[in-house]
């Protein structure tokens, strides 16, 4: 079994399709290529100012808004000509047609996707998805790197119980 997240996924789900004959499981977490991330500096700043907003008014903690918020710009910024690579391999990888290579091989293919990840659409995430029924899509709450979060963690682990 293959767990990634973000560009990680993509790393995991050509893993998988080269050992397909011998991987029951694979799961995808906001996943680099599984939607549109063109808009994903412009999400990413409006998450922070909603987020910097949240803690003004004392609905999150500073931990949480620091590492959802200052986390992600300050690492954009100090590793800039990293950050618009990265942007470049989100925006051109096809995670869905990766996926569609593992159906015939009997790999059991789910995707969660955060509603409010900040860097890559769950709309276009869920919706692409939908055209593919014998993939397991799972929301969950939160944003990009919500996998830190222990019931996303619960979702992984669901996930992953062979049947």
């Amino acid at each position: 079994s293959y767990v990634g997240h973000s560009e990680g996924a993509r790393i995991t789900a050509l893993a998988t399709l080269g050992a397909s004959a011998i991987t029951k499981k694979l799961v995808i977490v906001n996943g680099a290529g599984t939607g549109d991330s063109s808009h994903g500096i412009r999400r990413l700043t409006r998450s922070n100012r909603n987020n910097a907003r949240a803690m003004l008014n004392g609905d999150i903690d500073l931990a949480a808004a620091t590492k959802s918020a200052a986390g992600s710009v300050l690492y954009a910024f100090t590793h800039l000509r990293r950050t618009l690579g990265e942007k470049k391999v989100i925006q051109t990888t096809d995670m869905w047609s990766i996926l569609d290579q593992l159906k015939d091989k009997n790999v059991d293919v789910t995707v969660l996707h955060a509603r409010e990840d900040e860097l890559i659409s769950f709309t276009d995430s869920e919706t692409r998805a939908q055209q593919r029924p014998w993939i397991t899509f799972m929301p969950t709450l939160g944003h990009h790197n919500n996998v830190y979060e222990p019931p996303v963690g619960e979702f992984i682990e669901q996930a992953l119980r062979i049947s």
